[in-house]
């Protein structure tokens, strides 16, 4: 009777091991997805408007002396990658004084090309060259035009998804009839992506 009770005791405990084993075949442990690790550098590719105010020092010979002025600048960009973008921008500098009782200013439209170098999400210097033409307009008739070129350096600082700081310097250089337009401009501004 004894061996009898036991031998039941033993199957009752194997149905419920048994039981217990394919419950726990039949619902695996599955683990909590974990949260994917923010990218190093977000993709920012796309289209892109920016405005620049500063402050243009002229380095010409086309006067007497040389003199600074303040300058802004507009234009619409693309980025292409998280590397390298361009923009179209025009910008206005002046009135700078020349001396002999002459005042000149000048326009130009720069197709501008940047390698940008992310140091993390935030903060991304860059180096940038531009190409185009320029205008140099003053009092008594002077009126003079050609070529221009351009090369920049500066900082961006992200400040939002959309928002970037920009803070730079700029040499421009046009090519005119007689002494050419140097300038060095230290300028800060916006870029909106969209």
């Amino acid at each position: 009777m004894r061996v009898k009770s036991a031998l039941l005791g033993i199957s009752a405990l194997g149905l419920l091991a048994g039981n217990v084993l394919a419950a726990d075949f039949g619902s695996p442990y599955v683990p909590a997805e974990q949260p994917m690790p923010e990218p190093y550098y977000q993709d920012n590719s796309g289209w892109y408007l920016r405005g620049d105010l500063g402050w243009s020092f002229l380095d010409s010979e086309i006067g007497r002396k040389n003199d600074s002025a303040f300058t802004v600048g507009a234009g619409v960009g693309y980025r292409f990658s998280n590397t390298f973008r361009g923009d179209v921008t025009v910008d206005y500098s002046g009135i700078y004084d020349v001396g002999y009782h002459n005042k000149i200013d000048a326009w130009t439209v720069l197709a501008n090309g940047y390698v940008d170098i992310p140091l993390n999400d935030m903060v991304v210097p860059y180096l940038g060259a531009g190409l185009g033409y320029g205008w140099i307009d003053g009092k008594h008739g002077y009126s003079e035009e050609g070529v221009t070129a351009a090369a920049m350096a500066g900082i961006g600082f992200q400040v939002s998804q959309n928002t970037m700081i920009d803070v730079g310097y700029r040499f421009r250089d046009a090519f005119i009839d007689g002494s050419n337009f140097f300038d060095h401009s230290l300028r800060a501004g916006l870029r909106y992506s969209f």
